[in-house]
């Protein structure tokens, strides 16, 4: 996340402190507007491959990000603000961060994740 949108949310400090309360507050309505934002940046945002199975794939990486919301929080690790996910979500927020071959990666999951709340 960027420094000038860190210092419009916590007014230039107190990163930790909105960290562990934004991670804690998370209600079902926050972490499905997680999962919106995650699959509105896949379809109408990044680069895809045009594959002949597309639309079985968003729709196989929507529930990824439903189930990658339902469980993800938010740490503080060198001043930045890092998704702190289960196991079983690791490989989804990888191919996020990575890209995978059919679709190019995310310049800033956090940024994506985090809108979201703002949104909200």
């Amino acid at each position: 996340m960027s420094k000038g949108l860190w210092d419009s949310i916590t007014g230039g400090g107190g990163e930790k402190l909105f960290v562990d309360s934004l991670s804690n507050g998370m209600t079902l309505e926050d972490r499905r507007h997680i999962a919106e934002n995650l699959k509105n940046w896949l379809v109408n945002t990044t680069r895809k491959k045009q594959v002949v199975d597309l639309d079985q794939r968003l729709v196989q990486w929507g529930k990824r990000f439903d189930k990658l919301a339902e469980n993800c929080s938010f740490s503080m690790r060198n001043d930045e603000v890092v998704v702190m996910v289960a196991d079983g979500d690791a490989d989804t927020l990888r191919a996020l961060k990575n890209g995978t071959s059919w679709f190019d990666p995310c310049n800033n999951v956090v940024n994506v994740m985090i809108s979201a709340l703002l949104k909200s």
